[in-house]
């Protein structure tokens, strides 16, 4: 007898040319199909018989691993099952889909803990309904972005600055600028700006040289001295003054220069020459020595500084000077 395979204890269900299924076997007792393509029975007691009689059923055998053919058609696969390489190939490219920190069970579900971690998340219709609070608290003249940025677009411009106020004095008010400032700022030219401060009606003249700088006008009317006052202009006079050391260097002073011409002489000359020769006043800081000046010119002057003792010689002294415009 050929070796059996058996189904031990097991209900068989082959299929027949005829369809018509084999009759199961009950209780104990086992079936094996034999080589000739019967079905045969072992019972309990070891007798070995055929089920069915020969020709019953078919044996199926295909061609090499190609299990959507062979002999007995019901016994094939059909071809639409997919097999297992085309399952793992579209597994591999639903994972290769997704990003490198969500393609493993392990990196999914982190992601939905912190999913969860955040609470609800707001559904289309309530971001619909926020986004429309907001526009509705907007003024219908900048309610939405392109009318905003005209809006922005306006204000930048120099002209429209504060154009929404009612005028300008209101502007200059929100900006903290005092009343006597605002009745400054909205006059028309200086003279009426110097009206304003009470200034007179010519120019100060600030900021001009010391020899021509005016302290101002007075208003005519009023006392005889304002009336005397009226279109004169009080002039700084230029001053220079300097202390000279014994042996010609400068103690203090500016605006000159200083050339020990020789014993006792020391000859001056003015940076800036005054307009005319100035008036010199120059004193020893010694006692019994005598200083003058001469060769007095609107650029230079020389000081002679002599001793008290017989025939008065000339001596190397300290002496301080003031040159004044006249």
């Amino acid at each position: 007898m050929p070796d059996p395979i058996r189904t031990h204890r097991a209900r068989l269900d082959l299929r027949r040319q005829s369809t018509t299924p084999v009759a199961a076997p009950t209780g104990s007792e086992s079936l094996y199909a034999a080589s000739d393509g019967t079905i045969r029975q072992i019972d309990d007691d070891g007798n070995d018989a055929a089920l069915g009689g020969g020709g019953d059923v078919e044996a199926h055998s295909h061609a090499g691993s190609d299990i959507t053919s062979g002999t007995v058609p019901d016994a094939r696969v059909a071809s639409t099952l997919a097999r297992d390489s085309e399952v793992t190939a579209a597994i591999d490219a639903i994972k290769n889909g997704a990003p490198a920190g969500g393609d493993t069970l392990g990196e999914l579900d982190a992601r939905i803990a912190v999913l969860e971690a955040l609470g609800s998340l707001a559904t289309d219709a309530e971001l619909i309904a926020a986004v429309a609070a907001l526009i509705g608290s907007a003024d219908t003249a900048g309610d939405t972005l392109g009318e905003l940025q005209a809006l922005i677009g306006l204000r930048m411009l120099k002209s429209a600055n504060l154009s929404d106020l009612a005028n300008a004095s209101t502007a200059l008010t929100n900006l903290g600028v005092s009343t006597f400032i605002k009745t400054l700022l909205d006059d028309a030219d200086a003279a009426t700006a110097r009206g304003t401060i009470g200034a007179g009606t010519s120019s100060l003249g600030l900021g001009t040289a010391p020899s021509t700088q005016a302290f101002g006008d007075a208003a005519a009317g009023g006392s005889a001295t304002d009336a005397a006052k009226t279109d004169h202009k009080h002039a700084m006079p230029k001053v220079l003054r300097g202390v000279i050391n014994g042996n010609g260097t400068i103690a203090g002073g500016t605006g000159f220069t200083v050339n020990h011409a020789g014993t006792g002489l020391y000859d001056i000359t003015f940076t800036a020459a005054f307009a005319a020769p100035p008036a010199i006043v120059a004193m020893a800081t010694t006692e019994d020595r005598t200083v003058s000046a001469t060769s007095l010119l609107a650029g230079s002057v020389r000081i002679v500084v002599e001793s008290l003792g017989s025939g008065n010689p000339l001596v190397d002294r300290p002496f301080a000077f003031i040159a004044m415009e006249v």
